[in-house]
């Protein structure tokens, strides 16, 4: 098979396929074309995120036993497929499979079946979400409009991981590890909350990288002040020395209606980390029953849901006024220069038939009785 063949058969364009060189001996050497360079460092960046991911929601269990308590890999999974070509997903899958198995082997120590049959289960839910997903929204998909934000929460946020826990509490329950009323909530949730957040965090990440822009002092100073709003509110709320956690979300909705995306995410980030040390520490550091950590665990994960939700369709929310301000803004302009054409265009129509008339000791009048109207042109006086 040569290099046109199996570049057709694997849809590689021609500008990609590497590019044959002289070498000094006179052999011949293949040089890497700098969309496969590219493409290689996305995928050693994105098993590095799902690694360090995988260890933060490790780190962050509030029940012993029960490894955590939302999981974010799938969503920085879930935010690749999403940015991606269908063609490369085969090479995230096998990047997130060795991710995976290098958690296994650095934090959780299960037998690497039963951890092959986890990754399995996180991957069938990802690769389901990212199919429906792409298959019902545009392309590429950024989560701006209400429509994406509603998509994203009933597929990512309910459906997809509803196989996930499945497959994971019906092994849970098998080996004996929990039983399947216990586990599968609380993966579900766990895996529903983890895409939730983390996959906007992800979005925006590759939103940014791809489109750099400079930002002003000043909105650099509003998203300083939102971001330690943010963490020290949640804070005192998570440490209940506020009455509700709920007081954080009008911090998110600034951020997201000031900063749309990138504001919605990183608010998310900072509210989910803070969340959950917080919550942590209080559990760690108390002889609290596990009855009562379940429920703090649930109350955490629907909490992680609402504000994901929420803040995620006031910034599609935002993104559409901004949009149609810009719009408006934009007819205003056309119109405004249309008028101005218009009146240059009459002025030196007026100018032309001034000469005209005074060239050809001529004049013009109107007179409208009925309108009471008399009027001569400059010609006409004596």
């Amino acid at each position: 098979m040569n290099s046109e063949d199996f570049a057709s058969r694997h849809g590689i364009s021609a500008k990609d396929q590497p590019r044959l060189r002289d070498t000094p001996d006179h052999g011949a050497a293949y040089e890497m074309p700098e969309q496969i360079r590219l493409h290689l460092a996305q995928l050693v960046v994105f098993g590095v995120a799902y690694v360090l991911a995988g260890g933060f929601g490790q780190g962050l269990p509030a029940i012993p036993g029960i490894a955590i308590t939302f999981w974010p890999p799938a969503g920085i999974f879930l935010a690749a497929l999403l940015l991606s070509p269908r063609s490369h997903w085969f090479a995230y899958v096998l990047v997130a499979c060795l991710a995976e198995l290098a958690c296994n082997q650095i934090w959780f120590h299960n037998p690497v079946h039963f951890a092959v049959v986890y990754f399995a289960a996180n991957a069938l839910e990802v690769l389901f979400a990212a199919w429906v997903l792409g298959r019902f929204t545009q392309h590429p998909f950024d989560l701006a409009t209400p429509r994406d934000v509603a998509a994203f929460v009933v597929i990512a946020g309910g459906m997809a991981p509803m196989i996930g826990a499945t497959i994971i509490a019906t092994t849970d329950a098998i080996i004996g590890k929990h039983d399947f009323a216990t586990a599968w909530p609380l993966v579900w949730l766990g895996d529903g909350s983890g895409m939730l957040l983390t996959t906007p965090i992800a979005l925006a990440v590759g939103r940014v990288w791809h489109r750099r822009q400079e930002v002003s002092m000043p909105r650099m100073l509003e998203a300083a002040a939102v971001a330690i709003l943010l963490v020290g509110v949640g804070a005192l709320a998570f440490a209940h020395a506020l009455p509700t956690v709920y007081m954080t979300i009008p911090l998110l909705m600034w951020a997201a209606v000031r900063f749309q995306f990138q504001g919605a995410a990183a608010g998310l980030a900072l509210i989910a980390v803070t969340a959950a040390v917080v919550t942590k520490a209080q559990l760690d550091g108390s002889a609290v029953p596990q009855v009562a950590r379940l429920a703090e665990v649930v109350i955490l994960q629907t909490f992680f849901g609402v504000a994901a939700v929420s803040t995620l369709v006031a910034a599609a929310l935002s993104h559409l006024h901004i949009q149609a301000a810009t719009a408006l803004q934009a007819i205003k302009h056309d119109l405004e220069r249309r008028v101005e054409e218009r009146t240059d265009l009459l002025s030196r129509e007026r100018a032309r038939l001034a000469i005209a008339l005074r060239t050809g000791r001529m004049g013009a009048y109107e007179l409208a009785l009925h309108e009471s109207v008399l009027w001569w042109s400059p010609e006409l006086y004596p």
